[in-house]
Order: structure tokens, then C-alpha cells, then sequence
């Protein structure tokens, strides 16, 4: 079995460029897959702004990870995180999607936060078996969607 896991952390003020606010979206799993692919999306719940990243993909690799920032404005942010997994011939599922929202955080420019964080953010999982059956060429490829926690 492979078990891959998304994660989303918290928004915060960048310490790589100055000035922003970001998000890092992530994606752990128990073996290499051929393909991980990320989107990551920062929202900026006061000023109704966000922002999107590209897809970014990571080939045979057990890890890939993504962000998405914003000029900072003293407000309450939420990341968001957007995952594909292709997993190796002979898994069941073959490809699998993601998705979740991290926890909500108010933020000032400054670095502090100017209230506690709220939500419990999310994690979610996908998990693949092998199947010998499916070890075959042709083998007939199956997409799970995993809702929202």
C-alpha cells in the first residue's frame, strides 16, 4: 500500500521576500510515484483577494510541495491546496486527486499574529493497493476524488 497525505500549513509572513504573505502546500508519501502535482492557493479573507500558483510537478519522488503569496495587508488569511498522484502500474487507484483548506490566521505586516488561529486545517490522505491483476499493459486506470474534510 502507498499512502500519500496533503497538507496545507499555516499562512504567515514570509521569511524569503519581504513584504508578503504566503502558504506551502505539501505532499508526503509512503513510496515513490511516478508523478505529484501541486497547486496551492492563498486567500485573503478581509481584502477579497487571492492568489493562485501554477501547477508544479515532481517526477519519482516520494515528496513534492508548492506556495502561493501575496503582498501583505494586515488581514485574515486561509491556504488551500490542490493535489494529483499518479501511482505506480499495478496500484488501484492509478491516479487519485486532493483537495483542503488550512486554518484560517490573522496576520498583521509586521509578523505578528493579532489572533489565534481558527479551524483545524486538514490533512487528507489517499491510499493505493497493489493489485497483481492491474500489473498489466492496458490495465484499466480508476480517479478518486476525495472530498473536502
Amino acid at each position: 500500500m502507498i499512502t500519500c497525505h496533503l497538507s496545507v500549513n499555516d499562512p504567515h509572513n514570509s521569511s524569503h521576500v519581504g513584504g508578503t504573505i504566503n502558504v506551502a502546500v505539501k505532499v508526503n508519501c509512503t513510496a515513490a510515484v511516478p508523478s505529484i502535482s501541486i497547486r496551492a492557493q492563498l486567500r485573503d479573507l478581509t481584502n477579497g483577494r487571492s492568489a493562485t500558483s501554477v501547477w508544479t510537478s515532481g517526477w519519482n519522488t516520494n515528496y513534492h510541495a508548492n506556495t502561493a503569496a501575496l503582498i501583505c495587508k494586515a488581514g485574515t488569511y486561509q491556504g488551500a491546496g490542490y493535489a494529483s498522484v499518479i501511482f505506480p502500474v499495478g496500484f488501484n487507484p492509478s491516479t487519485g486527486l486532493m483537495e483542503g483548506a488550512g486554518r484560517t490566521r490573522a496576520l498583521l505586516c509586521n509578523g505578528a499574529t493579532v489572533a489565534p488561529m481558527a479551524g483545524s486545517g486538514v490533512e487528507v490522505i489517499l491510499e493505493a493497493t497493489y493489485d497483481p491483476a492491474l500489473d498489466v499493459p492496458g490495465g484499466q486506470p480508476q480517479e478518486v476524488i476525495v472530498p473536502l474534510g
